[in-house]
């Protein structure tokens, strides 16, 4: 069919025959609707589909991305969140274990300090009576140089 419009179309211009260009560029137009014009139809309407698939592939593949990045971030969020939690839970668990070792501490020091008071007390007592002990034996030992005196005066009468 295409072939006898194309007869037809160069039957009309002639071999040899003069026109004007305007008429030979609307008869080539016309030959290139004939030859090409199905083909160039479908070829567009084949790459507007392609551009149609492509778009909605693209709409579909960045919905599919926005789902999957969402879900990452969601998933992120809540591994952190439970990291926060642990380690929040493991620094109270190490403040209050250090506080136990602090009031410990605290109680073994008051018990050291009671201890050295008592063993302070008790040396400035044990020093208080050696005194006490070292002038009972000075006064004793001048009382039996007395008596020795004495006796020494009643052996010579």
């Amino acid at each position: 069919m295409a072939d006898k419009k194309i007869v037809k179309t160069v039957g009309k211009l002639g071999v040899g025959q003069a026109s004007h260009p305007s008429v030979d560029e609307k008869d080539m137009a016309q030959i290139r609707e004939i030859l090409f014009g199905e083909q160039t139809r479908e070829a567009n309407n084949r790459i507007a589909r392609i551009e149609s698939l492509l778009s909605a592939q693209d709409k579909a593949l960045r919905e599919l991305l926005d789902v999957h990045v969402e879900r990452a971030t969601t998933q992120l969020r809540e591994e952190l969140g439970n990291r926060d939690r642990r380690q929040t839970t493991a620094l109270d668990a190490l403040h209050a274990e250090l506080n136990a070792l602090l009031q410990k501490t605290d109680e073994r020091l008051t018990l050291l300090d009671s201890d050295l008071q008592e063993s302070r007390q008790q040396t400035d007592r044990s020093l208080d009576q050696f005194q006490k002990d070292s002038v009972d034996r000075s006064q004793l030992a001048d009382l039996f140089e007395s008596l020795a005196g004495q006796l020494r005066k009643t052996s010579e009468k």
